[in-house]
């Protein structure tokens, strides 16, 4: 009778990689490239609980400086 035994490791047990999942698409209405840039601004915007008027400023000035 052995104390110690080695287990048998099966292909079955092994942990599977996921697929990777797909680059979410932004609507091109939006305004915004990538989706990581959406985050980001969601992100942004979640964070700013006080002086809303100047952030709000700030983003406005930001996206038509780009155009």
């Amino acid at each position: 009778m052995a104390v110690f035994k080695k287990l048998k490791k099966s292909k079955d047990k092994r942990a599977t990689v996921p697929e990777p999942e797909p680059v979410k698409q932004l609507d091109k209405r939006v305004g915004l490239d990538t989706y990581r840039d959406f985050f980001t601004l969601k992100n942004y915007w979640k964070a700013v609980d006080r002086r809303k008027r100047e952030a709000a400023n700030h983003f406005l000035h930001r996206c038509t400086s780009f155009s």
